[in-house]
């Protein structure tokens, strides 16, 4: 997860980037929800600064749409 982050961090859609993110590692964010979402929050406080703040509220729906 990781380094697929590390790799897509210059992408120009953030928002692109999480959806495919939450699509490809799917099964392991259900172990990552068992360590209470760290991997998660480490790569929310990573790529927060390349997300305009008016994505914000669609990257919150589409987190809740995925990891729900």
């Amino acid at each position: 997860m990781l380094e697929y982050m590390l790799k897509h961090i210059h992408q120009r859609d953030m928002l692109k980037l999480w959806k495919e993110f939450l699509i490809k590692f799917k099964h392991v964010l259900i172990l990552d929800k068992e360590k209470g979402y760290v991997y998660l929050r480490s790569f929310l406080w990573y790529t927060d600064t390349k997300l305009l703040e008016s994505q914000q509220p669609e990257l919150e729906q589409v987190l809740a749409k995925n990891i729900a």
